[in-house]
């Protein structure tokens, strides 16, 4: 977590009277609210990716071609 928040004071969107959760924090959170909160995060944001232009195959020296 302190990773992912590391450099917010930096670029001045840290609120300075709040805390980084430790992990126990985030693990009872996790065990109280069950998988209901990750499974709706995962539905709104997962999309398929896909390249927007067609990728041409590479030929790499010594491997085989095709799969």
């Amino acid at each position: 977590m302190r990773r992912l928040v590391g450099n917010l004071h930096k670029l001045g969107s840290w609120v300075d009277d709040w805390q980084v959760p430790t992990a126990l924090a985030i693990t009872q959170a996790r065990q109280r609210l069950g998988a209901e909160p990750m499974k709706a995060l995962f539905e709104r944001a997962a999309v398929p990716r896909r390249c927007p232009w067609p990728r041409p195959a590479r030929r790499v020296p010594g491997w085989p071609v095709g799969g």
